[in-house]
């Protein structure tokens, strides 16, 4: 999960060294609260190679920095929040056009 490995990285690099002084990471655990009818359940990541992931976070900040971005479909087309003004969404050609 690249929001928790950006979390090991940020604890790693110092950033809660106001909480506690220790920037070692012993690697995440997300965990789904449960309901009456299911038990919470937990999803553990190891802990991550700091360089590797610093890599990571530069290469999606220098894309996201960009001016233009390629609209392409996928799994997240349905819950998108700017569908109506996407060019490849039937909704958003007219924005377009």
């Amino acid at each position: 999960n690249l929001q928790m490995q950006a979390y090991q990285l940020a604890v790693i690099e110092g950033g809660f060294s106001d909480k506690h002084e220790s920037r070692i990471s012993a690697g995440a655990e997300l965990v789904y609260l449960g309901s009456t009818a299911i038990d919470a359940t937990t999803r553990r990541q190891p802990p991550v190679d700091a360089d590797e992931i610093r890599a990571q976070v530069s290469e999606i900040a220098e894309g996201m920095s960009g001016s233009e971005f390629l609209a392409t479909i996928n799994k997240r087309c349905n819950q998108c929040d700017v569908r109506n003004a996407c060019p490849i969404q039937s909704e958003g050609r007219t924005v377009m056009e």
